[in-house]
C-alpha cells in the first residue's frame, strides 16, 4: 500500500521507521500497533509537545484497519502518555523511560496493561470489603506486610514481594474466596507486573517509595477505621497513579520535586 504524502517532518520521519505489522497467535494486532507507537515515544522519534501521525498514516503505515490503530491510540491515551481531541492530531504529553518497553518474560507491554486494569476492579472492591470483614488476624497481617515493605524500602530493596504481600493481605481481608482464588492463580502475573513497574523507578526510587507507602497506609488506615468507601477510593488512587508511575519519565517533576 503506498504511503500518503505527510507534511509533518517529524511525523514523516517516524512513519519511515515503521513496517506492516501481522496478526500472530500470541499478540493481537492493536496491541502490536500500540507497542510500535509507544516504541516511536520512549524512542524520543516523536517528543513531547510534538504531533504522532494521524490515524490515517498509521493505517497506512501498518496496513491495518483504522479500528486497530484507534484502540491503539486510546490505550496510549487512557496512559497518559498522548492527548487527543476531535479533530486534531494527537500530541506526546510525556516520554517514558526505556524500561517501559521491557515487559517481563512472554508477558507484552499491551498484557501488562490490561492486567493492571483488571487489577484496579478487583482490588478497589477487595478493599471496600476488607474494611467491612476484616478481622483482628487480617490487620496483623495488614500491618506486617506494610512494616516489611517500609523496612525493604528504607533498605533500597526493590524486589515486589512485600509490596505484593500487601495487596494479597487485603484481598485476604474482603473474605470473598472467588476474589482471593481468583488473583492467587494470577500470581506469577501478578509478580511479574509488580516487577515491571518497579523496572521504571530506580532513578526515582526513593521518590517514587516514598508515595507508594503513603498511598498504601492510606488505604490501611481506611480499612482500620473500617470506612468501605475510603478504602475503595484509595485503592483505586493508588492503583490509578501506579499505572501513571510506569510512564512517567524521571524527570517527571511531580516525582522529583523539580520544575518544570
Amino acid at each position: 500500500m503506498p504511503r500518503r504524502k505527510v507534511h509533518d517532518p517529524v511525523a514523516e520521519a517516524a512513519l519511515r521507521t515503521l513496517s506492516p505489522i501481522a496478526k500472530t497467535a500470541d499478540m493481537p494486532l492493536s496491541d502490536k500497533a500500540y507497542e510500535e507507537i509507544l516504541r516511536l515515544i520512549v524512542s524520543g522519534a516523536v517528543k513531547p509537545g510534538q504531533s504522532l501521525p494521524t490515524e490515517a498514516e498509521f493505517c497506512a503505515a501498518f496496513a491495518v484497519s483504522r479500528t486497530v490503530v484507534r484502540e491503539a491510540m486510546s490505550r496510549l491515551k487512557t496512559d497518559g502518555v498522548i492527548s487527543s481531541s476531535p479533530g486534531r492530531k494527537c500530541e506526546v504529553l510525556k516520554q517514558p523511560a526505556r524500561e517501559v518497553l521491557s515487559a517481563p518474560e512472554a508477558v507484552s507491554v499491551a498484557e501488562v496493561q490490561r492486567f493492571l486494569e483488571y487489577r484496579e476492579l478487583i482490588e478497589r472492591e477487595a478493599a471496600a470489603l476488607a474494611a467491612r470483614r476484616a478481622e483482628p488476624s487480617d490487620l496483623k497481617r495488614l500491618r506486617k506486610a506494610h512494616a516489611d515493605q517500609q523496612a525493604a524500602f528504607a533498605a533500597n530493596d526493590v524486589d515486589v514481594r512485600h509490596d505484593l504481600e500487601f495487596h494479597y493481605a487485603v484481598l485476604r481481608a474482603a473474605h470473598n474466596n472467588f476474589l482471593w482464588d481468583s488473583m492467587a492463580a494470577l500470581r506469577r502475573t501478578y509478580a511479574g507486573a509488580m516487577t515491571y513497574a518497579r523496572q521504571t523507578m530506580p532513578k526515582n526510587f526513593a521518590a517514587r517509595s516514598e508515595r507508594v507507602m503513603e498511598e498504601h497506609a492510606a488505604i490501611l488506615r481506611a480499612i482500620e477505621a473500617r470506612d468501605a468507601e475510603a478504602a475503595r477510593n484509595y485503592m483505586a488512587y493508588h492503583l490509578q497513579r501506579g499505572k501513571e508511575r510506569i510512564f512517567a519519565h524521571e524527570r517527571d517533576p511531580a516525582l522529583t520535586g523539580g520544575g518544570g
